[in-house]
């Protein structure tokens, strides 16, 4: 579906780093969705959003990237069915990899690695670096997130360390660390869509009289 709009400059490329209709158009694709599974309750809907780009040629670059977003958007949508194309962060560039066996060393080297000991001792170190990034690497706010001591944290960062060889202090290493998690999300993406899914693609754009 298009989105009408009347700011458009006419120059060629994008207009908008940090689109001022954003909050507005998803409004719109979040009251359709919901419309939608309204009539067709026993379809998953999601929803891509592209970029707003001008002319009869954006139409065409705003569809394509709706169609991405929805394909690469699982792990960031969860529940809400919708993903905006800007929202796909380092996912845009993980779709671009040519050489999966990179990826795949990359994660048994370091998420890997924590998910199997997390399988065999029964931990959760892998839960805990996640909720350690989603605090922006805060540990006693996480240690609060957790219901955990700080000593019990400090420990688990630790054991993180001597299992992966990656300090989470180290900005290259917790760099890594990332793209170990964001790869999880990536291929259990990938491995659902396998299965089929029924989407709906709403693409932005231009419409001016």
């Amino acid at each position: 579906m298009l989105y009408p709009r009347e700011d458009g400059s006419g120059k060629e490329g994008l207009l908008y780093l940090n689109d001022p209709q954003k909050g507005a158009i998803i409004n719109v694709a979040n009251s359709v969705r919901r419309h939608l599974s309204k009539e067709f309750d026993d379809l998953s809907i999601t929803i891509g959003i592209g970029r707003f780009y001008p002319g009869l040629k954006g139409i065409h670059r705003s569809y394509s990237e709706s169609c991405k977003a929805i394909r690469l958007g699982g792990p960031i949508t969860e529940e809400s069915g919708l993903i905006h194309y800007e929202d796909l962060g380092i996912y845009r560039i993980l779709s671009q990899m040519e050489d999966w066996n990179e990826l795949e060393g990359l994660y048994s080297e370091t998420i890997g690695k924590l998910v199997e000991y997390d399988w065999t001792n029964n931990s959760n170190l892998v839960a805990t670096l996640k909720e350690y990034f989603a605090n922006n690497c805060a540990l006693a706010e996480t240690a609060e997130k957790l219901f955990v001591h700080a000593n019990t944290m400090k420990y688990r960062l630790q054991k993180i360390e001597q299992l992966t060889g990656c300090s989470v202090h180290d900005s290259e290493k917790r760099l890594m660390l990332h793209v170990g998690l964001k790869y999880i999300k990536f291929y259990n993406r990938l491995m659902r869509l396998k299965h089929g899914n029924d989407f709906l693609v709403l693409s932005m754009k231009n419409i001016t009289e």
